[in-house]
């Protein structure tokens, strides 16, 4: 990542500690839409990128009868802290920190390659979302895994004192039955959202925005080959992802 890149990522991590001022830049700059926590949501679903938020989001909303206005996609913290503040319910999505690493970049890889190629990003608009405001510059010179594993820790870090304030949901089992997680939501918070699937529901597969195919599977496989290099050869980063492994432990202790 470049200098002003670099800087602007941790400017943006560290607001994103603070909900006030998170969301008051996201209004300066015009980038406070209809995903961002309000006083009327209905529920607030958030994780890093690559943690299963589509799947999570979609398959939660096909399943209710009525409309239910959910808080996704920013992949910030502040929509968390924001809703445990609010008392409205919450579910951060976790996945382990060198996975969800790994995976991001290989999208965004991904779809750098099919452009650079001229051809369509099969993963569409909303998963490019998921490099969120940090964008391309986690690749531009090469992947960035040590401001990939920062976004990581700062999304997770300061959830440590709200985690009793929402559901924590692990990777697997977003990936698996959502009426589990759903169930566990309206256990915590005495709501009724539908857990049954419908036919709707039925008719979509978990991770249909990024389903698997020969060059993301190629390209994954380079990242993780990249990473563990990397980390064979830089003692800083190692250092940076076991703090991210242990913080993971403590986020999934508190949920």
């Amino acid at each position: 990542m470049g200098g002003f890149g670099r800087l602007r990522h941790r400017a943006v991590l560290a607001a994103s500690a603070r909900p006030g001022l998170y969301f008051g830049l996201r209004r300066l700059t015009g980038t406070h839409d209809r995903l961002c926590v309000r006083r009327d949501t209905d529920i607030v679903i958030e994780g890093f990128p690559r943690s299963a938020n589509s799947t999570t989001v979609t398959h939660f909303r096909l399943r209710q009868r009525r409309p239910v206005f959910i808080a996704h996609h920013k992949h910030h913290a502040a929509q968390l802290i924001r809703a445990a503040d609010w008392g409205i319910p919450a579910v951060a999505l976790v996945r382990a920190p060198r996975d969800a690493v790994v995976s991001l970049l290989a999208m965004l890889e991904e779809a750098r390659r099919r452009r650079d190629a001229g051809e369509a990003d099969p993963a569409g608009g909303a998963q490019r979302e998921g490099a969120g405001i940090v964008g391309d510059v986690l690749i531009e010179n090469g992947p960035d895994f040590e401001g990939a594993l920062r976004w990581w820790t700062g999304f997770y870090r300061p959830l440590l004192p709200v985690g009793g304030s929402m559901v924590v949901v692990p990777f697997e089992q977003a990936t698996g039955d959502i009426a589990d997680v759903i169930e566990a939501v309206n256990a915590r918070f005495g709501t009724d959202f539908r857990s049954a699937e419908t036919r709707r529901s039925r008719k979509r597969r978990f991770g249909f925005r990024s389903m698997p195919n020969p060059l993301r599977d190629t390209v994954k496989r380079e990242m993780e080959e990249a990473l563990a290099a990397a980390l064979d050869t830089d003692a800083g980063l190692r250092a940076l992802a076991e703090e991210a492994e242990a913080l993971h432990a403590r986020v999934l202790e508190r949920g």
